[in-house]
C-alpha cells in the first residue's frame, strides 16, 4: 500500500503536475488522520469495554460485602436492644417498678461492639472507582450512615472499655474466676447481681450508665439508618449491572 502511494507521488512530480500533486499529498494527510482517529476510536472502545469490565468484576464483590454488612448491623441492632432491654429494666428497678429477678443478664452492661462493616474498610476509594455518577452518589451515603454508626459505637466502645468496666471491679462487683468458664461470653455472669443491685442505688453508677445509655439509645436511629443505605445501594448495585449486561 505504502509502495503504491509512492508511485503515484513519484508519476506526478516526474509529470510536474504540481497542482494535482498537492491536492494529492493533502488527501493522503486526510487518510492518515482518518486512520489515526480510527485507531484512537477502537483503542478507546477498547479501554472503555476493559474498565467496565474491570468495574463489573469490583462490584460483584462489593456486593458480597455489602450483604455481609447487611448482616453485621442486623446483630450489632439486636445486641443492641438486648443491652438497651438491661439498660430500661435496671432503671426501672431504681424506680420500684421491677424486682432483681425481672432484670436480665447485666454482663450486658460492660460489652462492646466489634462487628466491623467492611466493604468500607475493603474499599475505602469506591465512590472515585465507579463510572456512573449515581452509583458514586449512592456510595457516598452509605459510607457516611455507617460513618455516623461506628461513631456512635465507637463512643460507646471507649465509655465501656474506660469508665464502666474500671469501675465495675474498683467497686469489686465482677466475680472472680466466672471468666474461667468455658462459656459463651453472655452467659458467664461476671457481675456479681446482689452487689450491683446495692451499687446501683448511688448516683455514681447511675450517672456512669447514663453515659453509655445514652449512646445506646441514639445508636438505634444510626443502625436504622445504615440498614436502609445498605439496601439501597445493594439494589441500585444490582440494578446497574443488570442494565450494563
Amino acid at each position: 500500500m505504502i509502495k503504491f502511494f509512492r508511485k503515484i507521488r513519484q508519476k506526478l512530480v516526474e509529470q510536474n503536475r504540481v497542482s494535482k500533486y498537492l491536492l494529492y499529498a493533502f488527501g493522503e494527510i486526510i487518510l492518515v488522520v482518518i486512520g489515526i482517529l480510527i485507531a484512537l476510536q477502537i483503542n478507546n472502545w477498547n479501554e472503555n469495554k476493559k474498565s467496565k469490565q474491570q468495574e463489573r468484576e469490583l462490584l460483584n464483590h462489593v456486593l458480597e460485602d455489602i450483604t455481609q454488612d447487611s448482616l453485621t448491623i442486623v446483630n450489632v441492632m439486636n445486641l443492641r436492644e438486648r443491652i438497651m432491654e438491661v439498660h430500661q429494666s435496671v432503671f426501672d428497678y431504681t424506680k420500684n417498678l421491677k424486682d432483681t429477678s425481672q432484670v436480665g443478664d447485666l454482663d450486658l452492661l460492660r460489652r462492646t461492639f466489634h462487628d466491623k462493616l467492611i466493604t468500607k474498610e475493603n474499599n475505602p476509594n469506591l465512590s472515585k472507582e465507579v463510572i456512573s455518577q449515581d452509583l458514586s452518589k449512592q456510595i457516598q451515603e452509605y459510607y457516611n450512615a455507617i460513618n455516623l454508626a461506628e461513631f456512635v459505637m465507637n463512643n460507646n466502645n471507649a465509655i465501656i472499655e474506660n469508665k464502666v468496666r474500671p469501675f465495675l471491679g474498683e467497686k469489686k462487683l465482677l466475680i472472680y474466676g466466672n471468666q474461667l468458664e468455658d462459656l459463651e461470653i453472655n452467659q458467664l455472669h461476671l457481675i456479681d447481681r446482689d452487689r450491683f443491685f446495692l451499687e446501683i442505688k448511688n448516683e455514681e453508677l447511675q450517672q456512669l450508665l447514663f453515659e453509655s445509655g445514652i449512646k445506646i439509645y441514639s445508636l438505634r436511629n444510626w443502625g436504622i439508618t445504615a440498614k436502609k443505605e445498605n439496601d439501597k445501594l445493594k439494589k441500585t448495585i444490582e440494578n446497574y449491572l443488570n442494565q450494563n449486561d
